[in-house]
């Protein structure tokens, strides 16, 4: 019998004649065990030969149980059953797999049939071998697709059904195989009404069978009555879309720098509240298990990543930037693409963008009145997998502009990456030290002796009303796509 949460997943065939045939166990050559086939069970011949049926092992632990019932002495040795040890595996809580170890006595083959009886009757075989039945509050599927050679099926048994001995039918999972030695796996699992009962991967290597569920994974040695299996760990730690360079399985803990607000790409400066967040991932060691993730109230703090008993924790260190974003009151371009406008790279979308094709396109942005500025980011089309080359030019009147550095794109992120102006107390560069642009397009040499790019250390930045970027192509191309900008000035205060 197996009942789960009030309702019976296998049956019997209730307070009738004790009959083999209506319960699910093994019948050898159509017959079973000794004693039934009378109103109350007849246990003098087996007293008389001593034969003991028994438990050979039960164990139980935290996320299974596991026993071994030997049921050979049960059988009339007339019936030439040499060996019938069922194993059972309960993968809590909704899955038990079912080894069955028989063998026949002499050289003879011998007719072997194992039956399942659910209680509910409709069904549906969705796949060779797994049956899959629909219970009044839950699904349930009987899968003999590792059968060790046998053939199942869903059909009607006659049984006694009466305490008289009248028969009647009912149908059962049936396997069947002629052999000498046989060693079937059926796995019984179930679930609500609105889902699939979940499916245990089965493996044999020589005596020794291997269930997957869950993620964990359940090795039962049937010659030794053994039941191993292994937790499911940690494989690596996941920040900001990188994996930790210095991770091992056997450290339990780390520490992680995300100073400057860094993003989601490696070395891209993230600084927009919304996107400047600290993303941290446990990838587990095996599929279908799960990493719990306790976060801190902020972004900076301890993580801690639990995967089966394993705890891992991140100290996640850093100092935001103390920057404010200025209003842009309209954007304009020298060029642009019909349906690729100026005013798609300050609409706030990450869906729309600007576009133009060429060298020295310029896109500026008009703040309505002069504000002390300190750095921009942008954010590129395709921006994770190309490198955009580009100067900044800021302006108080609109006519005359002064060039305040040049610049290349990270190539790692589609997000807006942040940039330093030049004489607002950092440099131009997007990582530190100041790029090259195409064909001599600015150069490092010019921008010599700046600050630290971290550092807004009280500059105000200095003032412009416009700020001009101008587009030289990018790594695969000569087209400019940018899906929006921003520009920012230091906190009062900072």
């Amino acid at each position: 019998l197996t009942i789960f949460d009030g309702e019976y997943i296998l049956i019997d065939d209730g307070y009738v004649f004790k009959t083999t045939e209506g319960h699910n166990t093994l019948l050898v050559g159509g017959e079973g065990q000794e004693g039934g086939d009378v109103p109350w069970f007849q246990a003098r011949s087996l007293i008389e030969r001593l034969a003991l049926p028994r438990i050979v092992k039960a164990e139980s632990r935290g996320g299974c149980d596991y026993f071994v019932g030997d049921a050979t002495e049960a059988y009339s040795p007339r019936l030439g059953l040499a060996k019938f040890v069922r194993h059972v595996l309960f993968i809590k809580p909704n899955a038990v797999a079912i080894i069955d170890d028989i063998a026949a006595a002499g050289e003879e083959d011998r007719d072997f049939e194992l039956r399942f009886f659910p209680e509910h009757q409709e069904r549906a075989e969705f796949a060779p071998g797994r049956h899959l039945i629909a219970g009044r509050e839950r699904n349930v599927l009987i899968d003999c697709s590792n059968s060790d050679g046998g053939e199942s099926e869903f059909s009607e048994k006659t049984i006694r059904l009466e305490r008289t001995g009248q028969k009647g039918s009912r149908r059962a999972v049936s396997v069947r195989k002629r052999c000498r030695r046989w060693q079937p796996v059926t796995v019984i699992s179930w679930s609500g009404k609105n889902a699939m009962p979940m499916q245990v991967g089965c493996e044999r290597a020589g005596g020794a069978l291997a269930f997957r569920a869950s993620g964990e994974t359940y090795k039962v040695d049937i010659a030794a009555n053994a039941l191993e299996f292994e937790k499911p760990g940690l494989m690596q730690i996941e920040i900001n879309g990188k994996f930790l360079s210095e991770f091992d399985a056997a450290r339990k803990e780390y520490s992680y720098d995300a100073s400057g607000g860094a993003g989601s790409a490696g070395g891209a400066r993230i600084v927009r509240e919304q996107f400047s967040k600290v993303e941290l991932f446990g990838v587990p060691s095996c599929a279908g298990c799960r990493a719990e993730i306790a976060r801190p109230q902020g972004k900076y703090g301890i993580y801690r990543i639990k995967v089966g008993d394993d705890e891992y924790s991140v100290s996640v260190t850093g100092e935001d930037r103390r920057l404010e974003r200025v209003p842009i009151a309209s954007c304009a371009a020298s060029h642009w693409m019909e349906y690729s406008p100026p005013a798609h790279a300050i609409d706030g979308s990450m869906f729309t963008y600007w576009a133009a094709e060429g060298d020295g396109i310029s896109l500026t942005a008009d703040m309505g009145a002069a504000q002390p500025i300190c750095g921009f980011d942008v954010a590129f089309f395709k921006g994770a997998s190309r490198v955009s080359y580009f100067e900044a030019h800021t302006s108080v009147d609109g006519a005359e502009f002064v060039r305040r550095g040049s610049f290349e794109s990270s190539g790692k992120t589609a997000l807006p990456e942040y940039f330093e102006l030049d004489g607002a107390g950092g440099d131009a560069g997007d990582g530190g030290e100041a790029s090259v642009p195409p064909d001599g397009l600015g150069g490092a040499g010019e921008l010599e002796g700046l600050g630290d790019a971290g550092d807004t250390g009280g500059v105000g930045g200095r003032q412009a009303r416009y700020l001009k970027l101008v587009f030289f192509g990018n790594t695969q191309g000569k087209w400019n796509s940018v899906v929006d900008i921003g520009i920012y000035k230091a906190q009062a205060g900072a």
